[in-house]
């Protein structure tokens, strides 16, 4: 599924005039950027030297078991399992889309606890956090499309 699929849906609610678009397109695409590192690292892992076919199971039933899986766990996983970091990856805008995605984490956190955070957020606001996170997964998935193609040309 490409990235624009993917962020589809959130589109689609972005576009409503539901009184919870901010909060609702917000919380899908948390789930899309998270989504998004677990499918890189993921795919990372099973393409590795180190694991074959008999070790798929046993891998599938490690990573199902860990219950403190998180974002920064896997980003540290990609960072450690490929030769590029998701830095790397993102290229020159990772510093001030890492300020969308860090919101974007502490955000998710209070608001699926049902919590209130600091911030008084509004739906502006929210939708402001959206844009980075996009933009963060867009540019993700442009840099390893391209590192996949510089692969297969070496091949």
């Amino acid at each position: 599924m490409s990235y624009e699929q993917e962020f589809m849906v959130v589109d689609v609610v972005l576009l409503s005039d539901a009184p919870t678009r901010g909060v609702d397109a917000f919380t899908l695409a948390v789930v899309k950027m998270e989504r998004q590192i677990r499918k890189l690292f993921t795919h990372l892992v099973f393409q590795s030297d180190t694991f074959n076919e008999v070790s798929v199971e046993a891998l599938r039933a490690s990573l199902g078991a860990e219950k403190h899986f998180y974002f920064e766990g896997i980003e540290r996983g990609v960072n450690a399992l490929f030769r590029l970091t998701v830095a790397d990856l993102i290229g020159n805008e990772f510093g001030s889309l890492l300020e969308s995605v860090d919101y974007a984490i502490q955000y998710r956190n209070k608001i699926l606890h049902r919590q209130l955070t600091d911030r008084c957020l509004r739906r502006e606001d929210l939708i402001k956090v959206v844009d980075g996170v996009r933009r963060w997964c867009k540019a993700l998935a442009m840099g390893a499309e391209r590192e996949n193609r510089l692969r297969r040309l070496r091949t």
